[in-house]
């Protein structure tokens, strides 16, 4: 059933119900379910995934549930695109999970040393950080804008 779903990805993640499906087998699949269905979407372009009404909640669901280097490949795959997401309607819920999962992923690995793991997930806020302070006046007055400033 997995490599039916995979087969149809790209149906299912813009379907009303079928982003459920895979939004379930991100929660309850394998590892190696999640991982292939992250580098599909890694793949297939996080961006324009995320400017769509399921795409978005697929992205959301797949930074909750991905592990770490994962969440930091498809955070970078938005490097050049961060302003175009912010000011989109759906997309902006993209941003604003990125910065809150991978904040997330640093304070619970405070005290561990997995400098590695944590090296990439710094350079992927950093793509974030930096598109933002470099508009930093035109975020802040957006509707969307600000609430990404704000995270």
């Amino acid at each position: 059933a997995f490599e039916e779903a995979l087969n149809d990805i790209e149906e299912l993640w813009n379907d009303v119900y079928g982003n459920y499906i895979l939004q379930g087998l991100l929660e309850l699949g394998t590892d190696a379910m999640r991982d292939r269905i992250g580098q599909t979407i890694v793949d297939s372009g996080v961006v324009s995934l995320s400017t769509k009404v399921y795409g978005c909640r697929l992205i959301q669901k797949a930074l909750d549930s991905l592990d770490k280097d994962d969440v930091a490949n498809v955070v970078a795959s938005v490097k050049g695109k961060v302003w175009l997401l912010v000011h989109d309607h759906n997309g902006n819920h993209v941003i604003q999970k990125s910065v809150t999962k991978i904040n997330e992923f640093l304070h619970q690995s405070q005290c561990q040393e997995e400098s590695a793991t944590n090296s990439l997930l710094l350079s992927s806020l950093d793509i974030i950080v930096d598109e933002v302070t470099n508009n930093i006046k035109d975020l802040s007055v957006h509707p969307y804008g600000c609430r990404v400033v704000q995270r």
